[in-house]
């Protein structure tokens, strides 16, 4: 595709008007672009100019997006109406077919070839196309530089060392017992408000620690932020995801807590604090924020209790690696807490608010849920009683081409959840 066709390309909004297998709905749902996206696809019928018009103004411009796979009868009508309309319009159509037509692209409509063997292979070139559309037509946040300036310190330091550090954002890194707790930071003199994030499970051969996800969110959010590296993926090369257990002798979910506080305090940040976490993150949080009273939570796709988790060749390594144990024999142990985010809970005695996010595609998880909602009751009324414990259970509708239904929900929502749930 021309370079120059699609200079200064809008993407104030993107609508779908072929779409009937919903390929373009899964495509911007992998991209984190469905925040772009009107919904429902509009069917050809419908379109008109003046439609059209209600949703393009001169600050409110409008991406078009057709996939004809197996539909090319509607090709030549998308190209007549195109073709047609008022100059003034800023609109473009983009039109994807597995099948050449031969069309010559002009300022407004651009006809993609997209030769596939199979539907799933034209649905990830489809992925590639507007991936590389969006990023050469936007001043996303991709180039921003990742924080250079390091501070660290032991743990009787700890405080002393950041009182003083204003408006920064950083890497932190506190020893605690030899162990070297990691975390990523933005302190801002413009609120007291905090936000803790938890660590997804990653993949170990794909990236090197500390590894910290959504730091490019930080400037996006008003609010200190700290966004956490579990040591526990230091025990074996194996370990994908630690959940922050730790091991025999030390509890990582209680020495962070501890560290985070002395961080709060010294910091002189609000006393209620906020936390999310996707997925093994949404796990890791809710059990820190355990030590936190009045704490405010969202998790979303969050594992709940470790030992009924499907994925158990992810959980087997902390086990072996960090107990010396089968998950059989933790099942029966004094470290069964620590698998277990209702049984953190409940040993700490503090339930938080929370914000619970589900993605309904999500199959695999659907037990990790009920298993949360069967035992939710019981620890509001046993250790919610004189507390303002509220819990909101918000499901959603989000696909991704490779990763299936185990996808959290995009930036541009998660961010707008937290500023109504954190009150930012």
């Amino acid at each position: 595709m021309n370079q120059e066709t699609i200079t200064n390309l809008p993407w104030d909004n993107v609508c779908r008007i072929v779409d009937k297998k919903l390929t373009l709905k899964k495509v911007l749902q992998t991209l984190a672009l469905d925040f772009l996206d009107l919904n429902q696809p509009v069917s050809i019928e419908f379109l008109t100019e003046v439609w059209i018009k209600n949703f393009t103004t001169s600050d409110k411009k409008l991406v078009f997006l057709a996939e004809c796979y197996d539909c090319f009868e509607e090709v030549e009508i998308l190209l007549n109406f195109f073709k047609k309309l008022d100059n003034s319009l800023n609109v473009k159509l983009f039109i994807f077919s597995s099948k050449f037509i031969k069309y010559e692209n002009d300022f407004r409509v651009h006809f993609v070839h997209v030769p596939s063997s199979t539907h799933q292979e034209y649905e990830r070139k489809i992925a590639s196309h507007i991936k590389r559309l969006y990023e050469a037509t936007t001043q996303d946040n991709t180039d921003i530089s990742f924080p250079k300036d390091k501070i660290s310190t032991i743990y009787s330091e700890l405080s002393n060392k950041i009182k003083d550090v204003s408006n920064a954002s950083f890497m932190l890194e506190v020893n605690l017992g030899n162990v070297n707790y990691e975390m990523l930071c933005k302190f801002t003199d413009t609120t007291d408000k905090i936000i803790i994030f938890g660590q997804d499970a990653l993949t170990r051969s794909k990236v090197s620690l500390p590894y910290f996800f959504r730091w490019k969110w930080m400037d996006d959010i008003d609010a200190n932020i700290i966004i956490l590296n579990d040591p526990t993926l230091y025990k074996d090369e194996k370990i994908n995801g630690g959940w922050f257990v730790g091991d025999e002798k030390r509890d990582y979910v209680s020495e962070f807590s501890k560290i985070l506080k002395t961080i709060i305090k010294s910091r002189n940040i609000s006393n209620i604090v906020n936390f999310y976490g996707a997925s093994a993150g949404g796990f890791s949080v809710l059990s820190i924020s355990s030590f936190f009273e009045e704490s405010k939570v969202i998790v979303d796709i969050p594992q709940i209790n470790l030992l009924t988790y499907h994925a158990s060749k992810e959980i087997e390594p902390l086990a072996i690696h960090c107990f010396n144990m089968n998950l059989s024999q933790i099942q029966s142990s004094k470290y069964l807490y620590r698998f277990n985010v209702i049984d953190r809970l409940k040993a700490n005695e503090n339930v938080p608010n929370l914000l619970y996010l589900h993605n309904i595609h999500d199959t695999l998880h659907e037990n990790q849920v009920k298993e949360f909602t069967s035992r939710w009751l019981e620890l509001v009324s046993r250790y919610g009683k004189n507390k303002r414990t509220n819990l909101k259970f918000i499901t959603y509708d989000q696909w991704h081409l490779t990763k299936g239904g185990h996808f959290p929900l995009n930036k541009y929502s998660t961010i707008q959840m937290m500023k109504d749930f954190f009150e930012l």
